[in-house]
């Protein structure tokens, strides 16, 4: 599973077809999973692959995604709390 390590943006200003100018938000997620292999001593080894994931929004639809994270995050919050009473959620 890719864990993620880093979030960064750019920031452009394009036209849209009326001519108006509007902000893109490039959105740069680094991840990292890892590698396993076996070297010729039969020995384990493991290395972490570093990718980036790379999308483009406009700032509403980037505030519209923090709320829905932020969200995920509170539900997350709410199992681990039910979890740890001794309810359960479905």
């Amino acid at each position: 599973m890719k864990e993620l390590r880093s979030v960064t943006a750019n920031y452009a200003m394009v036209l849209n077809p009326e001519g108006e100018a509007k902000t893109a938000v490039e959105v740069v997620l680094l991840v990292s999973e890892p590698r396993y292999s076996i070297d010729g001593a039969g020995t384990l080894t493991s290395a972490r692959n570093l990718e980036d994931l790379r999308f483009t929004t406009s700032p509403k639809a980037l505030r519209d995604m923090a709320a829905s994270m932020c969200k995920m995050a509170d539900e997350a919050d709410e199992a681990a709390r039910a979890a740890l009473a001794g309810g359960e959620r479905c």
